[in-house]
């Protein structure tokens, strides 16, 4: 499986985030027009594990997801990210690596009355 499918695995899976954001998981971006909520996910970095039996690959790699939520109101976005945190935190996600978040908050939005935060994890 690839790091993707996992996510949408991962979430699919958690009642508590499927009943807030439905399948309105994206890869990169939430497209124009979407309903809100929802979460955008992208890759920040992948780090290869690198060892001299062989050559890296995205299968070994250490990888840093950001997670974005959009919603139009702010305890949205908190009850999200506690559904998020919920989902993948010490969670086997990819090849079996538990998820660390390390980092999160708040981020300006370009429309009024739109709130983001994001939550990146270690995996």
């Amino acid at each position: 499986m690839s790091l993707g499918s996992d996510i949408y695995t991962v979430a699919a899976a958690h009642a508590g985030l499927k009943a807030l954001i439905d399948n309105r998981i994206f890869p990169i971006e939430i497209p124009n027009g979407e309903a809100l909520p929802a979460v955008a996910w992208q890759v920040i970095t992948a780090d290869p594990n690198n060892s001299l039996a062989e050559a890296a690959s995205e299968n070994d790699a250490t990888h840093i997801v950001q997670f974005t939520v959009l919603a139009d109101d702010f305890d949205k976005i908190e009850t999200i990210g506690a559904q998020l945190l919920s989902a993948f935190d010490n969670v086997a996600v990819f090849n079996s690596r538990r998820a660390r978040c390390s980092n999160w908050g708040d981020l300006p939005s370009d429309l009024p009355g739109r709130y983001a935060r994001f939550y990146e994890f270690t995996i």
